[in-house]
């Protein structure tokens, strides 16, 4: 993400909704990959409404859901989910430079500013830990051949 470019209004709207697009249709995926006891944990975590606050302070309209392919399981779910949190710290690098163009969290950079430097700020540190039980084990194991 070319960060100077995102300085500039018009295209950082068109990544936001970009963004939303993904989101619309990757989170119900997400939730229809997973146990149900953990879709309270996924409402809490979303950042979808900041991105929401967003797109309506820069009259913006939110589009169409992006289609996203079902997973093939909570164990690719997860690694999704994974990589979700994980882009909730780098917001907080994206935060710093949307601010140099006039753009905060109450005028539109609530999605990438997030819950700020406490990314478990919204109740995740409550939920579930994480547990490997949550996902399936595999039957059998193979192991690799012997080193010659």
């Amino acid at each position: 993400m070319d960060l100077r470019r995102m300085q500039d209004r018009a295209h950082y709207a068109r990544v936001l909704g970009v963004f939303d697009a993904f989101l619309a249709g990757w989170e119900p995926e997400v939730a229809a990959a997973l146990p149900a006891r953990w879709h309270p944990w996924l409402a809490a975590r979303t950042r979808r409404p900041f991105l929401l606050q967003d797109l309506r302070r820069l009259g913006i309209a939110p589009g169409a859901a992006a289609r996203i392919p079902p997973f093939a399981g909570p164990a690719s779910a997860w690694g999704s989910v994974y990589v979700m949190e994980g882009s909730a710290l780098g917001g907080q690098f994206i935060t710093r430079s949307l601010a140099q163009a006039g753009l905060h969290p109450g005028c539109g950079a609530a999605y990438f500013h997030g819950w700020g430097m406490r990314p478990g700020a919204c109740g995740a540190r409550r939920a579930p830990s994480w547990r490997v039980n949550s996902i399936p084990k595999r039957r059998s194991r193979t192991r690799a051949p012997p080193r010659v």
